[in-house]
């Protein structure tokens, strides 16, 4: 994997978190916004990122069509609903894996990619 390709990764996912944590700031002001990105190794030799966040979280409707183009429940002009395509492009094409959970009210995207990377 090129590092470039890290970077699209690491800068959706976060991006994401973000909306989702302003998204549900503006309904509840005082809403305590907490976005954690966290790193390992595993078995040595898979990388694990962790990107979590405390937003409204995936509704089930979304769940099934999260990774597909242009799927998105931004406002126009905030987002095409590709990010999340072009994440899971790139962590399958480099022999990775992507998959989300909600967990204690916090929704994480965990990504695994072999240690070449």
């Amino acid at each position: 994997m090129i590092p470039e390709e890290l970077n699209k990764i690491v800068i959706n996912l976060v991006s994401n978190a973000c909306d989702a944590v302003l998204d549900k700031k503006k309904k509840n002001v005082n809403f305590e916004a907490k976005i954690k990105i966290a790193t390992k190794l595993i078995n040595k030799q898979l990388i694990e990122l962790v990107v979590q966040d405390n937003g409204e979280g995936i509704s089930a409707e979304l769940a099934n069509v999260i990774y597909n183009p242009f799927e998105t429940t931004k406002t126009p002009g905030k987002g095409v609903g590709l990010g999340l395509h072009i994440v899971y492009d790139l962590v399958t094409k480099n022999g990775g894996q992507i998959w989300w959970e909600r967990k204690t009210g916090m929704t994480q995207f965990i990504v695994r990619l072999p240690d070449k990377v």
